[in-house]
C-alpha cells in the first residue's frame, strides 16, 4: 500500500483527531499534529508494520503515538534550589515561598493527602499516590516500582475511585 493512498483513506479521522487533540492542547498545531501522524504512519509502512492492520487499528496508532509526542514535547521547568538568590537584597527563593504562602490553602490540601492516604488505600497505592504527588511522570513512577506505566493509570484510578466519596 502506498502512503498516498493510506492518508487518502484515513484523512478524515485523522484531521478529526488532530482537532480533538488541538483543543486540549492549545500549544499544538492541528497541521503540525497532522504531519506528526503522517510522519508515524510512513515510518510505520516503511518498516513493513501495517500491511493488514484494519482502519480502526492504524487510527488507535496514530492517536497514540500523538498522545506521546506531546507528552514528550512539552518542556519540563528546571529545577531550582529553595537557596536561590532571586534579589539583589540576598533573599532566597525559601524566604519568598514562605512569605507568599497562604497557611489555609496548604493546610486543607495537607488535610486532603491525609485523608486520602489513611482511607483504605493499599501500600502500593500510598507508594504511587505519593509519587504523583512528587511530580513524577506514570513512566517514572513505572521505572521505579518496575511495573508497567499502564499498571501505574490503573492503580491511580482505583485511589480515584476509593478517595471521590472524601471530595465530592
Amino acid at each position: 500500500m502506498k502512503l498516498e493512498k493510506l492518508i487518502e483513506n484515513l484523512e478524515p479521522e485523522l484531521k478529526g483527531i488532530a482537532l480533538k487533540t488541538a483543543g486540549q492542547y492549545p500549544d499544538f498545531d492541528t497541521e503540525d499534529l497532522m504531519q506528526e501522524m503522517f510522519l508515524f504512519l510512513w515510518e510505520n509502512l516503511k518498516k513493513g508494520k501495517i500491511k493488514n492492520c484494519t482502519k480502526s487499528y492504524l487510527l488507535q496508532g496514530c492517536w497514540f503515538h500523538l498522545k506521546n509526542y506531546i507528552r514528550t514535547s512539552q518542556n519540563k521547568l528546571p529545577y531550582l534550589s529553595l537557596d536561590y538568590t532571586i534579589s539583589d537584597d540576598e533573599n532566597c527563593l525559601a524566604d519568598t515561598i514562605h512569605s507568599n504562602e497562604n497557611f489555609y490553602d496548604s493546610f486543607e490540601f495537607n488535610i486532603a493527602v491525609s485523608e486520602v492516604m489513611n482511607n483504605g488505600l493499599s501500600d502500593r497505592e500510598k507508594e504511587v499516590f505519593s509519587m504523583t504527588l512528587a511530580g513524577y511522570t506514570f513512566r517514572e513512577i513505572g521505572e521505579k516500582l518496575e511495573v508497567s506505566h499502564v499498571m501505574v493509570h490503573k492503580i491511580l484510578k482505583n485511589i480515584k475511585s476509593k478517595t471521590y466519596k472524601h471530595f465530592f
